[in-house]
């Protein structure tokens, strides 16, 4: 053959296998994506020897000959075809036990889609995790060298010791070039890639681990495989949809970013996906460091002070109506705040009655009320004492109430103001008119400011003896300042005025009003609602379904609706105070609590959400068991949510599907926007037609706030 022949006959070779190829490709991107993408393999691959997977390919020469530069290394470690058509990127911290638990899905996810799947690795050690961070440097060490991967799975498996040494022999362990390893763990520029992976959660709103971002999708916390499984599949369907449509391959990751999560999308594709480094603006604000305190340790509590030692003098005023006993122009005045349902209150009485008869006309006692919210008599019984004091009985009722203290239901406060002689007449009308709320409420506030945060409580000369003390505190206490106000006397202070000059100068802290001025505007679409949505009173409330005083709150709320009927409203909020669906919780306070926010909103797209909340707050302390096993626990929740779900009568087929596919997220991440608005970070947090209430959570409290919003909003100008 010619020459010329052969060389023709080679070029339509080229030119034919070239044509053949494109239109094979061509087939398979179109008709068939998903097995196109199984042909084909990606570019990383397993480790024969170890199962673990690499951050780069695998080589074929010992681990010390084949280790890449830094620079060959892209700066997120990564497993899986570039071109996958799912990417989740996983947000962890080495220390942490639900990250580790978080990994085991991951590694069932992947297995089961082996070339669908990459993951993308981003550092966030928490600061409460003392070997997390040297963790996630050692692991970039190991990036470095292509060995990421491995060293990954050594230091889950060893999460519980990762001390240097610990973290050395792991190194070793997975064949690292150590003299390398120590060289690089010193580079300032391995630390400085973990501070940009700080800012890079904090930019996508992520504050505790584990956190995940499926094709853009966010899952917090460590979910069941299903929970996962279910987001994973419905993204591979949507993927070969926009394959079908013409998306190129290598597009598909960004486009799916910025389709199911366009707000964070930006930062995602190009601090993430294509290795640009964050600004350091970016980065959250390092929390200052005590001095002399490691880290790891936690401070301990103060040892309490004696109130002898203690010489802060609060501003305790009194203005002058008060129940009072003693000499007016004592040298000493103790005032004490109490509560008549304290069984504490009761004992301290013996202590003050020694104090009267020792010091005599040098001391008087003050009484003030201050009922505990978890009293529900208490109130009312201060109110009791109050309408005594009107008809100049009130030390006769204190004793009639400390000695009846089980005795504080209304009847039996008539029956007590039977017994001293009052006119029970007058006494009942100023109970049912609650003519002495304002000094109840009075008493409520000072104590609020004095920080008197449980009973019994006494000043003296505005210096605070907590709790029921024996007389001898109070006598050491007592001896001083009669040396203070005999001081003060010589100076010339007017024995009169005595006691308000000693404490003119005292502390006092700023509390909020009962009422917050500013109003609020709620979004209420597809909010639990108990009531007409043109109710005139509209009671928000952010609760959370795994928070005890939210389920004491339940039927104080049902009472308020009992009394004023259709003209209030209850709507329900979610705030769950866990990390793994709210990004403003630092820590998972609640771990149940996602899960049965998801579960509480199946169950109101069927109409049925207040009985299913009744139900899991009365099964709260059961609702998830403690343990070590995360499956375990995820298992026996998840059991108790579909049980009490199926009692409330909720189609559980329906719910499950919606459960899986977080279809009511939107609505959680809206409530959870609202709270961090008005910067509620606890449940319950109540709001009275959008503006918050700050005042006691009882019935007739909320009732009465209730109607004065209405009386300033009539007031208001138009």
């Amino acid at each position: 053959m010619k020459k010329e022949h052969i060389i023709l006959l080679v070029v339509v070779a080229v030119v034919v296998a070239f044509f053949v190829g494109r239109a094979y490709n061509a087939g398979s991107l179109g008709s068939t994506p998903r097995r196109a993408a199984a042909a084909a393999p990606g570019p990383t691959a397993h480790a024969a020897s170890s199962g673990a997977p690499q951050t780069t390919a695998p080589a074929s020469k010992p681990a010390a000959a084949s280790v890449p530069a830094a620079a060959a290394v892209s700066r997120h470690p990564s497993v899986g075809p570039e071109d996958a058509l799912v990417t989740i990127v996983e947000i962890s911290d080495f220390q942490c036990p639900f990250c580790k638990k978080g990994k085991e899905t991951l590694e069932a996810l992947r297995k089961a889609h082996p070339t669908d799947v990459r993951l993308v690795f981003v550092h966030l050690p928490l600061a409460f995790h003392e070997h997390a961070r040297p963790a996630a440097i050692a692991s970039l060490a190991a990036h470095r060298q292509g060995r990421f991967w491995p060293l990954y799975d050594k230091l889950f498996a060893g999460q519980r010791d990762l001390t240097q040494n610990s973290i050395a022999k792991m190194a070793a362990s997975v064949g690292l070039d150590m003299a390398r390893f120590k060289r690089d763990l010193a580079d300032s520029a391995l630390a400085e890639q973990v501070d940009n992976d700080t800012a890079i959660a904090a930019t996508l709103g992520v504050g505790g681990t584990p956190a995940y971002f499926i094709n853009g999708v966010q899952i917090s916390g460590a979910q069941p495989k299903e929970k996962m499984a279910a987001v994973i599949d419905a993204q591979l369907k949507r993927a070969d949809e926009l394959l079908q449509q013409g998306t190129p391959r290598g597009k598909l990751h960004l486009r799916m970013w910025r389709r199911n999560n366009p707000a964070k999308a930006d930062a995602a594709i190009n601090w993430i996906m294509r290795g640009r480094e964050p600004p350091k603006s970016a980065r959250p604000k390092p929390q200052e460091k005590t001095k002399d305190t490691k880290p790891a340790e936690v401070a301990k509590p103060k040892e309490p002070v004696h109130p002898a030692k203690d010489k802060t003098v609060w501003k305790v005023e009194i203005a002058g109506d008060e129940p009072t006993r003693g000499n007016p122009d004592a040298l000493v005045t103790l005032v004490i705040f109490t509560d008549f349902q304290c069984p504490f209150c009761s004992r301290v009485r013996p202590s003050l009655a020694q104090v009267e008869k020792t010091y005599g006309t040098k001391v008087r006692l003050v009484f003030k009320n201050q009922p505990l919210s978890f009293h529900k008599l208490a109130p009312l019984a201060a109110e009791a004492g109050l309408c005594a004091h009107a008809q100049g009985k009130f030390w006769p009722m204190e004793e009639q109430l400390f000695t009846h203290q089980r005795e504080l239901e209304p009847a039996q406060l008539q029956a007590h103001a039977k017994a001293i002689g009052l006119d029970t007449k007058k006494f009942a009308a100023c109970l049912a008119q609650h003519q002495q709320r304002p000094a109840l409420d009075r008493d409520v506030h000072l104590a609020a400011q004095l920080q008197v945060t449980g009973t019994p409580t006494t000043f003296v000369n505005g210096r605070k003896i907590p709790g029921a003390q024996p007389f001898g505190v109070f006598s050491r206490v007592i001896d001083q300042e009669l040396e203070r106000a005999n001081k003060a006397v010589a100076a010339g202070a007017s024995v009169k005025k005595l006691y308000a000059s000693l404490v003119a100068q005292g502390k006092i802290v700023a509390v909020r009003p009962e009422l917050g001025a500013t109003t609020f505007s709620f979004d209420f679409t597809g909010s639990p609602r108990l009531g007409p949505a043109n109710a005139k009173i509209q009671i928000a409330v952010f609760e959370d379904l795994q928070c005890p005083f939210c389920a004491r709150l339940a039927p104080i709320l049902a009472s308020v609706r009992a009394k004023l009927g259709d003209e209030v409203a209850v709507v329900f909020k979610h705030l769950p105070l866990s990390n793994q669906c709210n990004v403003a919780m630092g820590r998972d306070m609640h771990p149940a609590a996602c899960h049965a926010a998801f579960w509480a909103m199946a169950a109101q797209d069927q109409d049925l959400f207040w009985g299913f909340a009744k139900r899991v707050f009365a099964d709260m302390r059961g609702l998830m068991p403690d343990g070590d096993q995360l499956d375990v626990r995820l298992a026996a929740l998840d059991t108790n949510l579909r049980r009490h779900a199926k009692d409330a009568g909720v189609d559980l087929v329906k719910a499950e599907l919606y459960v899986k596919q977080q279809r009511f997220a939107p609505t959680l991440e809206r409530d959870i926007r609202e709270a961090a608005q008005l910067k509620v970070s606890g449940t319950p947090a109540v709001f009275i037609n959008g503006r918050e209430y700050n005042g006691p959570l009882a019935v007739d409290r909320i009732i009465a706030a209730a109607k004065r919003v209405l009386k300033e909003a009539d007031a208001a100008p138009k």
